[in-house]
């Protein structure tokens, strides 16, 4: 987990700041980029008069009532209604979910020394599946059941692969993929006997149609948090990939 340097990371902000405003233009209804730009400045400067009205609400009252925006409108309402409730979420969120599936593999690739781990491979994903699987079936919470099944998995796995005492790197990546095989197998099993399998496979498909400003909120801080987290052990996850005997000394 080495840092990048500074010109690299201005780099794929500017990527991702592109990358937003180019997908929020992306859509059924034909939006052109310089509007969805426009229209995001906009809400970004709403946003900021609305933070600083609270300290400053003589300053804030003048610049709406002379009607001062930074740049001039030319969209309709429906169009901005389109950019700030539907597609900016939509977009932000997928772009959360993106940080925290890298921050998740590049920790457990440090933590497994080996670059091919991902959660498919140890079994996590067939795991979470399963969870989700019988959540269905039994109309239980999803989300909760998924978690718990991706728990047990990486615990069974783990168990499973110690030797001796050590978990050896190889068998505990060939231990994941036999059990997320049978457990991937289940999954599959209950897709089939289940009365309503389209709910199922929507929902291990993925998609972000469902999403909204208060589901951003509260995945954004989940999210930032546990990157936060990791990036506090960065240091120690790059010493991982040492061995488990070096990384003892250090």
């Amino acid at each position: 987990m080495a840092k990048p340097g500074k010109s690299v990371i201005f780099i794929l902000a500017l990527l991702l700041i592109a990358a937003v405003i180019s997908n929020t233009a992306i859509g059924s209804t034909s939006i052109s980029p310089d509007v969805s730009a426009k229209i995001l400045v906009t809400k970004i400067f709403e946003s900021i008069l609305e933070m600083t009205g609270k300290i400053f609400p003589s300053v804030t009252a003048n610049m709406q009532a002379n009607g001062y925006y930074p740049v001039e409108k030319t969209w309709t309402d429906s169009q901005e209604i389109i950019i700030s409730d539907i597609r900016l979420p939509r977009v932000l969120l997928a772009a959360l979910v993106g940080a925290a599936l890298s921050t998740a593999g590049c920790a457990m690739q440090g933590l497994l020394k080996n670059p091919m781990a991902d959660p498919y491979i140890i079994g996590m994903s067939s795991g979470a599946a399963l969870g989700a699987s019988l959540a269905f079936v039994m109309l239980l919470p999803v989300q909760f059941l998924s978690f718990i099944g991706a728990v047990i998995t990486i615990f069974v796995v783990y168990n499973i692969s110690k030797i001796g005492g050590k978990v050896p790197v190889d068998t505990l990546l060939l231990s994941g993929i036999a059990v997320g095989s049978l457990l991937a197998a289940f999954t599959s099993l209950i897709i089939f006997i289940s009365h309503s399998p389209h709910q199922i496979i929507f929902w291990l498909m993925g998609g972000l149609w469902t999403a909204s400003w208060d589901k951003v909120k509260i995945t954004s801080v989940m999210i930032i948090f546990g990157i936060l987290v990791l990036y506090r052990f960065a240091w120690s996850l790059n010493v991982m990939l040492l061995g488990e005997e070096q990384a003892q000394y250090l």
